[in-house]
């Protein structure tokens, strides 16, 4: 997803209304601006990964999106 924001998660889930994916590489690290619950739920992937510097001063991944892939069971 690179640093695409739900915008463009809206965009994708309008324009490809049946979508399977296994895994999903979240969005902007992992931040708040991307990688919403409901893009997370409609693309339903098996796994997720995210790609983050250890202890970085952005704080990714944000707590939410994580909350966000247990809920979920990604």
């Amino acid at each position: 997803m690179g640093d695409a924001p739900t915008s463009i998660e809206k965009k994708i889930m309008n324009d490809y209304p049946s979508l399977d994916i296994d895994i999903l590489k979240v969005g902007h690290h992992g931040s708040k601006t991307s990688s919403s619950y409901e893009f997370l739920k409609y693309i339903n992937p098996q796994e997720a990964i995210i790609s983050v510097g250890k202890n970085n001063h952005y704080h990714h991944p944000d707590k939410i999106v994580l909350t966000y892939l247990n809920d979920l069971n990604i």
